[in-house]
């Protein structure tokens, strides 16, 4: 099955008028998309950020010169998780035009996906930023806290969202 025919076809623009919802997304695999990459980016990053001071302390070494290895191998992870699911969306027929159109006006309104998304994007720049300022330009360094950043923002959504409601129904009388 072709791209184009599946719906996966990142060109390809909706046609508003077959949907009654008028805020559809302009070019919907184009949203399934970058949200794929950007759970990609997020797991693997949460990912590394667990496995680099776990590795760290049981092998004994310096967390830089794990990091140097596992962060790149914990993202490489997180895209083979990520994509590896669309695929089998894919493979299940699930991921023709209507469920790509479908699954991205689902991505678009969900508010805390878009809020996860633009808090894990600024903390993987912020940490982007950290890291070429304390690791003198390094790729390692630049990509390691650019893992930190994301994983950051994950965890600010998820308690902002999940944790600190739950904590305030504790504080009622």
């Amino acid at each position: 099955m072709s791209p184009s025919v599946s719906g996966l076809d990142l060109n390809r623009e909706v046609d508003r008028s077959a949907y009654t919802a008028q805020d559809m997304p302009r070019y919907p695999a184009r949203v399934l998309a970058s949200h794929v990459t950007m759970k990609a980016l997020q797991f693997g990053s949460c990912l590394g950020c667990v496995a680099v001071p776990a590795w760290a302390i049981l092998r004994k070494q310096p967390v830089g010169s794990v990091a140097r290895v596992l962060f790149p191998a914990s993202l490489l992870t997180g895209f083979a998780v990520s994509y590896g699911f669309t695929f089998k969306l894919f493979e299940d027929g699930k991921l023709d035009e209507a469920g790509v159109d479908d699954r991205a006006y689902r991505i678009t309104k969900s508010a805390g996906q878009v809020k996860c998304d633009k808090y894990s994007f600024l903390g993987g720049l912020a940490g982007a930023s950290t890291g070429v300022i304390l690791g003198r330009g390094h790729r390692g360094a630049i990509l390691a806290y650019a893992c930190v950043g994301i994983t950051a923002g994950v965890l600010l959504q998820v308690s902002q969202d999940l944790i600190l409601p739950k904590l305030a129904e504790f504080e009622k009388p």
